[in-house]
């Protein structure tokens, strides 16, 4: 950037959790760049029973302008399920 130039980017955030007890919960994040002009999700279920935890995560990036580009752009820029399985045992 030159002197006297200025650069200004938005970014809005939200995030929602939600208990069902103590050992299932579901959480949500959503971001918004104006810079590039997108959305970003990510939401996780998360079950802990006593040794064991499993979480299935779901990540999206959201195009907001999907007409910034020619040719057109994709709703979706990246989409990725994630399944995570950790046990814990004694030695």
């Amino acid at each position: 950037m030159q002197g006297g130039e200025h650069y200004v980017a938005h970014l809005g955030k939200l995030k929602a959790e939600y208990l069902f007890n103590t050992k299932v919960s579901l959480s949500a994040f959503l971001q918004y760049s104006s810079d590039r002009q997108i959305f970003v999700e990510n939401v996780r279920f998360r079950f802990n029973p006593r040794r064991a935890t499993t979480s299935i995560v779901f990540n999206d990036i959201l195009n907001g302008n999907r007409s910034r580009e020619l040719p057109q752009l994709p709703f979706s820029d990246s989409r990725a399920v994630v399944v995570k399985y950790t046990y814990t045992f004694k030695m």
